[in-house]
């Protein structure tokens, strides 16, 4: 059945799903997607099909999908390979060279990071520079963008910008100019070299345990104040496992079995391997106090998961007093289960750190899972007890 604008619209992305127009042109929907329109078509001669991104809904709408599909399958019925055409045709757009280098990088990054490409070109790239072509961008127009994405505003219910958003555009725009320098699309300028208006500080901070306790003790003056669903369960889970901050804030109930374990499926994952936490009896207690609004643990519109981690942190240092981070929470779990004698081979495997391409990544399997559950209950006795 062909799609409809109304049928499109009332949509929702809280799973993943793909709905067909008909003659290859498809719609997927997903959490971290969105709604994205992609061809599915086979080369002449080929048996394998291939997929082009053709940009995301509402930005590309019905009517424009189906006329990109159209000439794409005008070029195929000639022979040409669209991707190929694409690159040969000269002149492209920034939009047309950023679908390229989504199409190229989709199997090579983790979900997340494609996610966060996308979010950074679709809220503070494209609406500025889509239609223009690479080659007529100046430094001055990088400046301008970068400084443009650190104003704070409200699009849709979401909160864009800010100094992580300026240094996104920097680092995201800079990749993809490194990308597309070597292939000849880029030749009058060069961000490849773009550098930080910020200056860079290696964060070294560890919580003393006093600290870490009066962290988790704040939680339930949080609850009072603010209420303990969705950010104060998800700050006690953070306290209690040294997960990555996107790890549980994305995480879904799909990830969760009887073995008392979150599996974080290889594609959600830095390591591009699935990540095992295994979940204490604390951890078990806190997730079954959760509401169930959609596919998220954590999600404040039943569609998307949970974000504002500026805003936890503010309010994290306004009950303590104390000033850190997130990420700092990971850092200080890893060093003190340290101290209390865990090994650091266990160590690696509970933080997700086995190096891509090194020996133990091709030979050394073992996933210390017993030996993480037991260092996560000796962290809980510590910080608890």
């Amino acid at each position: 059945m062909k799609l409809s604008d109304t049928k499109i619209r009332r949509l929702r992305t809280t799973e993943r799903g793909e709905l067909y127009d008909g003659a290859g042109l498809v719609l997927r929907v997903g959490p971290q997607i969105g709604k994205r329109w992609q061809l599915r078509y086979r080369l002449k001669g080929s048996s394998k099909y291939e997929r082009l991104d053709l940009g995301p809904y509402p930005h590309v709408g019905l009517a424009e999908a189906r006329t990109k599909a159209c000439a794409i399958r005008e070029l195929l019925a000639a022979g040409a390979n669209p991707k190929e055409a694409m690159k040969q045709r000269g002149a492209l757009t920034v939009r047309e060279l950023y679908e390229l280098f989504l199409e190229e990088h989709n199997n090579k990054r983790s979900v997340g990071t494609i996610a966060k490409y996308r979010r950074t070109f679709e809220h503070h790239v494209l609406p500025y520079w889509g239609d223009k072509e690479p080659n007529s961008l100046r430094e001055p127009d990088l400046a301008w963008l970068i400084k443009n994405a650190e104003g704070i505003r409200k699009v849709d219910n979401l909160t864009l910008g800010g100094v992580g958003a300026s240094e996104n555009v920097r680092l995201t725009v800079k990749k993809l100019w490194k990308w597309a320098k070597p292939k000849g699309f880029i030749a009058a300028n060069d961000f490849t070299e773009a550098t930080s208006a910020y200056e860079y500080v290696k964060r070294d901070r560890v919580l003393s345990m006093s600290e870490a306790r009066k962290v988790w003790q704040s939680l339930d003056v949080w609850g009072s104040r603010w209420g303990t669903y969705p950010f104060a369960y998800y700050l006690r889970l953070m306290m209690l496992s040294p997960a990555r901050r996107g790890e549980w804030a994305e995480a879904e109930w799909a990830w969760i079995d009887d073995l008392r374990t979150l599996t974080i499926p290889k594609d959600e994952t830095k390591q591009r391997r699935p990540h095992v936490i295994p979940l204490t009896p604390r951890m078990m207690e806190i997730i079954h106090s959760l509401p169930r609004n959609g596919c998220y643990l954590f999600t404040t519109t039943g569609s998307t998961p949970i974000s504002g981690f500026s805003n936890m942190n503010r309010r994290l240092s306004t009950l303590t007093g104390l000033q850190f981070t997130l990420h700092d929470l990971r850092r200080t779990i890893g060093t003190h289960l340290q101290r209390l004698g865990v090994e650091k081979e266990v160590l690696r495997a509970l933080l997700g750190h086995r190096q891509r391409g090194s020996v133990d990544d091709v030979y050394f399997h073992y996933e210390f899972f017993d030996e993480k559950r037991a260092a996560l209950e000796l962290w809980d006795n510590e910080l608890t007890g």
